[in-house]
């Protein structure tokens, strides 16, 4: 697990943890991925989409699906 992760869930109330929990499991794969590598390791579109043989599009796609 990456450290911000951990050191984010350690700040949060219980039931915020279950809460993301329950979000986080409802996103696909992909959904999930693209979004913890750009909202949580803060990584570009571009490079995320490098990263994962998407287009810029795509990721920009699966992250309004997860938002």
């Amino acid at each position: 697990m990456h450290p911000l992760i951990k050191q984010l869930q350690e700040e949060l109330t219980l039931l915020e943890k279950e809460i993301i929990e329950d979000v986080l499991c409802t996103l696909t794969k992909r959904e999930k991925g693209v979004f913890m590598l750009v909202k949580v390791e803060e990584i570009t579109f571009e490079y995320t989409a490098e990263l994962l043989g998407l287009t810029k599009l795509s990721v920009q796609t699966y992250l309004e699906r997860a938002e």
